[in-house]
Order: C-alpha cells, then sequence, then structure tokens
C-alpha cells in the first residue's frame, strides 16, 4: 500500500498529458493503470499489448485502448529495437516496413493511436512519428 501512495503523490506531481503502459503482468497493470486513470482519466491511458490477439488482449482493450499502430506488440517492439530500429519524424508518410507511433499535430496535441479508424474523420495536419528500421 505505501508503493500505491508514493506513486500516486508521483503522478500528481508529474506533467503528463497522456501514459503507456507497456508492462507485462497483468496485476501491475491494473494498479498502476488505475491510478493513472485517476490522475489523468480513462481516455488518456493506453496499455502495449504484450501479444497478439488473446483473451487477455480483448480484456485489456476493453479497460484501456491499445496504442501505436493496429496490432503492434511489446514483443515486436522490442525486436525491431534490439535490430537497430530507431524513432523517427517521417514528414513525407511512414515507411511500409516501419511502426507508426504517434502523430504529432500543428496544436502539440498527439494521437498515439495512429492508423485506427474511429467516429470523428481523421486529422491531416500533423507528422507521423515512427519506429523505423
Amino acid at each position: 500500500e505505501e508503493a500505491i501512495v508514493e506513486l500516486h503523490e508521483h503522478l500528481s506531481e508529474a506533467p503528463l498529458a497522456s501514459a503507456v503502459l507497456a508492462l507485462e503482468h497483468a496485476a501491475v497493470v491494473s494498479l498502476v493503470g488505475a491510478e493513472l486513470v485517476e490522475e489523468l482519466g480513462r481516455s488518456h491511458v493506453y496499455v502495449t499489448r504484450t501479444r497478439g490477439e488473446g483473451s487477455v488482449e480483448r480484456a485489456l482493450e476493453a479497460w484501456a485502448p491499445a496504442p501505436f499502430a493496429p496490432g503492434t506488440t511489446l514483443s515486436e517492439l522490442d525486436r525491431r529495437a534490439a535490430a537497430g530500429a530507431r524513432v523517427r519524424a517521417c514528414p513525407d508518410g511512414v515507411p511500409a516496413d516501419a511502426i507508426a507511433l504517434a502523430v504529432v499535430h500543428l496544436d502539440g496535441s498527439v494521437d498515439l493511436r495512429p492508423g485506427r479508424r474511429g467516429r470523428r474523420r481523421p486529422r491531416t495536419d500533423g507528422t507521423p512519428i515512427a519506429l523505423v528500421g
């Protein structure tokens, strides 16, 4: 319980607008995620999936959306980073073999779910950020 109180204190002092959790243990995701949701709001907390589709991933999607391009997993990000991929701005578009991570818009807002269709019309005023290589 002391760790949760300390986490809450740190989160309340941190200048965060959104958070991406990349954790493999559901219990940790639940505890840390609950604190982040309380501090930032549910729509600003994302959980990176550890592997492909499955019951755990579907349950997580109901609780917190997955960030980055559709189907992106923590293991794929780790594998590509270990192979030398780097995060790059892609003003001319995301290369076909890259993973779209975000779009930074002209007003400073950041979309952490690029390439996902929603009810709103997608914005076109931003610079894509991707894991390239």
